[in-house]
């Protein structure tokens, strides 16, 4: 029963921060910015916060996306082309509203680098990518953070917890976190990792890096890992954008903010914003599950010690999650609370809330089926759906989840389809958040307090659009943080 309670304590309440990564700092900002030309008829073109960029191989350049807000699904940018291949990878941030530029390698040309939108406008950015080598030594500026297990599709696999028998961590793991917390894109290909000291299961780790012979990089750096970490270095992204609240809550949202359980749904979705801006936070998923006693895991201490407002959140006691991180007092973010108009997977799907799949792709786990079966569920949505969300928009936030347990009734396996929290257009958030403190399960509210925004609806409850592939809380998944999230949508193609 203790194990229980401290289960319901807690809360997974992480979001994978959701980004295109498409493979071809310092910026400037005109006062008009650059405005993207052409388009189709009656769309908006977006603004970017510069015409040119240059840095040093390595260097991760940010471009702003001025208008973000502005824009619908289409209107924002999300695809690009170089002059030059090889020189440049681009990322479209949507989740922090920007677009990352790394610079690869150097070259005597200037490289026109076109941004455009589906709706048909561009806008073209002049790079310079200056013909030096690096010298790692002085580039990384912040040596201790966080790193751990990074996958080969690019996804963390945080099940389980820094500290814990079997932590791994994986050299994409250390390089992703370091260019993460320095800004920087150094190429793992041109780099020697060597483990100094393993830690304890991963706690205070250290590697030496340094440039390989003949690559683009010299000098070398000592990395120490999960332990030491400064908070509010380790959360750069502290502007976490918008909180989508129901329409009844929204209404009544100071009623919301005094309520002493309520308040904390508004809460926990700041925190699901705060993973989807910051993606290394999901590496502490387990940890966030633990705590100095079984009964006040770190999740809900973060949560209960919380204050929140109309503008942003104060996290008044950030576990140190010994010793992983160093304690540096409170944490301040900001957002803006919006009234939630976003559109939902389960309005989009057919009349019978079904899609046909064939076997090998609902069995056989990996990158490409996945991808290949986020496109049979593309294929089948509205078209409503479709003008408002792209295919490309759609695949970066929705995941492919296999073998989760179908209903709190049914523990039969199945595959279902994930929408991951962080759109401004798609309606998503973590099972854990939701099951937890958004409409808190019966059960799980005995140890989280947690509230209801179902409440304030007309008639007292969420549209099913709303509700349906949250998740549910069983106590067997619960133990290990699992709420079953997804729609459950598949039939097999006969």
């Amino acid at each position: 029963m203790k194990k229980l309670l401290s289960i319901l304590g807690s809360v997974t309440f992480m979001a994978t921060s959701i980004s295109t990564v498409v493979a071809c700092g310092d910026k400037t900002e005109p006062e008009d910015g650059n405005s993207a030309a052409g388009g189709e008829e009656g769309k908006k073109g977006f603004v970017l916060d510069t015409k040119s960029i240059e840095g040093n191989p390595g260097d991760r350049k940010i471009i702003l996306i001025k208008n973000y807000s502005e824009l619908s699904n289409d209107e924002l940018p999300n695809s690009y082309k170089c002059s030059e291949d090889g020189y440049l990878d681009v990322t479209f941030d949507y989740s922090n509203k920007q677009i990352l530029v790394d610079l690869k390698k150097p070259t005597t040309n200037n490289i026109k680098l076109t941004i455009s939108s589906s709706a048909n406008y561009t806008a073209d950015i002049d790079v310079k990518v200056n013909n030096v080598k690096i010298d790692i030594s002085k580039v990384v500026k912040i040596n201790t953070f966080i790193a751990g297990n990074k996958l080969s599709d690019g996804t963390i696999d945080p099940s389980i917890a820094i500290g814990d028998e079997g932590f791994k961590i994986t050299e994409a793991g250390i390089v992703d976190s370091m260019n993460n917390i320095n800004k920087l894109s150094l190429d793992i290909k041109g780099l020697d990792i060597k483990l100094q000291y393993s830690g304890d299961n991963g706690i205070g780790a250290r590697y030496e890096i340094s440039g390989k012979e003949n690559s683009d990089y010299t000098g070398k750096v000592i990395v120490n890992l999960n332990k030491g970490v400064d908070p509010n270095l380790f959360f750069a992204n502290k502007n976490i954008g918008n909180i989508f609240v129901y329409e009844g809550a929204f209404n009544k949202i100071d009623d919301v903010l005094k309520h002493e359980k309520n308040k904390k749904s508004i809460i926990s979705m700041a925190i699901e914003n705060l993973g989807a801006t910051n993606k290394d936070f999901e590496y502490l998923r387990g940890n966030l599950l633990q705590g100095k006693d079984m009964f006040n895991p770190n999740a809900k201490v973060i949560i209960d010690n919380a204050v929140a407002t109309k503008t942003g959140v104060t996290l008044n006691k950030f576990p140190t999650m010994n010793p992983i991180f160093v304690d540096k007092g409170k944490i301040e973010l900001t957002y803006n609370l919006v009234k939630e108009d976003r559109i939902t997977l389960y309005e989009a799907l057919p009349s019978d809330k079904l899609i046909e799949a064939p076997k090998d792709l609902l069995e056989n786990e990996s990158i490409e089926n996945s991808k290949k079966l986020k496109d049979v569920v593309y294929d089948k949505l509205t078209d409503e759906f479709k003008n408002k969300i792209s295919q490309s928009y759609f695949e970066s936030f929705t995941k492919v989840r296999y073998k989760i347990r179908k209903s709190k009734e049914d523990a039969t396996k199945v595959t279902k389809i994930d929408v991951l929290p962080g759109s401004n257009d798609l309606y998503g958030h973590d099972g854990g958040s939701f099951n937890s403190y958004i409409v808190t399960d019966s059960t799980v509210g005995i140890g989280t307090q947690g509230g209801n925004l179902g409440e304030y609806e007309e008639d007292g409850k969420l549209d099913i659009k709303y509700t349906t592939g949250m998740g549910f809380f069983e106590y067997s998944g619960g133990l290990k943080g699992d709420f079953h999230q997804g729609h459950d949508i598949f039939k097999e193609k006969q």
